[in-house]
């Protein structure tokens, strides 16, 4: 897909991640983070796990955020660019056509191509409510049935503190005696 600037608003935080220098990678698409070897990739390159839900939970795991540059390929292998990934804020996404409305909050996942065989680099679906580890974001406005984009508030497990906070203060309460 050609670049698009989805950001819409708050802050983005983005972050500097290398990419494979032979991987091509278009603004707006959503990246994530192999864990093994640290590249930032677009949710395409991901292998098929024969269903959307794993492949959909595998991708949210890893999810770094939205590509905010774009990085050609070129053919030196040796060259490992950066490229600007917003970890946080609300983003504008293409979805198919929603058949009933959907409120506030909902999770939103990654989207598949239509043979099931690859995920899509910048389209959304909804996932169940039951299914939150599928999602890499949070419907920040409503939308109506028939909506064709939403806006999508990220939620990135990789670039999130709220664990860190929480486990430093539960530390340091116990430490206290509290």
């Amino acid at each position: 897909m050609a670049d698009v600037m989805r950001w819409k608003f708050f802050e983005t935080n983005p972050v500097q991640c290398p990419v494979q220098a032979t991987e091509a990678v278009e603004i707006g698409d959503l990246i994530y983070m192999e864990y093994a070897d640290g590249l930032a990739r677009p949710a395409s390159t991901i292998a098929d796990r024969a269903s959307l839900g794993a492949n959909q939970h595998y991708f949210a795991y890893r999810f770094l955020g939205v590509s905010m540059q774009r990085h050609r390929a070129s053919h030196d292998p040796a060259d490992l660019p950066l490229i600007r990934v917003a970890t946080e804020g609300v983003f504008r996404y293409p979805v198919a056509a929603l058949a009933a409305a959907v409120p506030l909050g909902i999770p939103f996942g990654v989207d598949e191509n239509a043979a099931g065989t690859a995920l899509l680099d910048q389209q959304v679906e909804q996932v169940p409510l039951t299914s939150m580890e599928r999602a890499i974001g949070l419907l920040n406005k409503p939308a109506r049935a028939g909506d064709t984009e939403i806006e999508l508030r990220l939620c990135t497990r990789i670039m999130t503190c709220a664990e860190i906070e929480q486990d430093d203060h539960q530390d340091s309460s116990s430490s206290s005696g509290v």
